[in-house]
């Protein structure tokens, strides 16, 4: 699916109206379904955003890179050699998004060490075989 925004308010309309539509979604789920789903969607997305509602503008929305800041680029009208998926998680307020943030960057890292561990012991492997 592919969407144009042509400014900054119809774009964060639209992580508005994905954001409550996922919370929609979640709040039928069990506790564990919801994790793994927001899990799932986070792991699948380019960019994911934490969004908010504005507590002093009710009519506006707060929003914070939670996985992407690498693909912001396109947002200004670079071209990207693929798609990106944009997909927002609503969260109660900033606390919240910037936690998330600092659990994606936390899980890139732990998974970045793991993929670094696991090339070295196959080459030490090949290397001794």
């Amino acid at each position: 699916m592919s969407e144009t925004w042509r400014d900054a308010r119809s774009f964060f309309a639209a992580l508005a109206e994905i954001a409550e539509d996922l919370r929609q979604d979640l709040v039928e789920m069990p506790d564990q379904e919801r994790s793994r789903h927001v899990s799932r969607l986070v792991l699948e997305s380019t960019m994911v955003f934490g969004v908010w509602p504005d507590a002093e503008q009710p009519e506006e929305t707060g929003a914070q890179v939670i996985k992407g800041d690498d693909v912001l680029p396109p947002l200004a009208g670079f071209l990207m050699p693929e798609d990106v998926t944009i997909t927002a998680i609503p969260c109660v307020g900033i606390e919240q998004a910037l936690a998330a943030r600092d659990a994606w960057m936390l899980y890139e890292e732990t998974e970045e060490r793991t993929a670094t561990e696991e090339t070295a012991s196959a080459a030490a492997r090949a290397t001794s075989a």
